[in-house]
């Protein structure tokens, strides 16, 4: 089978407090780093050996060193040939 690959937009992505158990689509990580935009934050989240980009309202508030659980909503993904 071929490696696949997929995408979707950073501000699909979604955040949490940390779970035992995740769902579907879900991933424990960390926030590396925070940054204030305003309305939004935009955070950068290592997840496993990777890292993601995260936004959400800045109402929010998370701080680096936190642990969440990362959500990729199913229907916000695109799988690339």
């Amino acid at each position: 089978m071929k490696p696949s690959k997929a995408m979707l937009r950073f501000e699909s992505i979604q955040i949490g407090e940390c779970r035992e158990a995740p769902q579907n689509n879900a991933f424990s990580g960390t926030i590396t780093r925070a940054e204030f935009l305003g309305a939004m934050m935009r955070y950068t989240l290592q997840v496993g050996e990777g890292s993601l980009t995260v936004e959400e309202a800045s109402t929010i508030k998370r701080k680096t060193g936190d642990a969440v659980t990362v959500t990729l909503p199913p229907e916000q993904i695109w799988l690339l040939q």
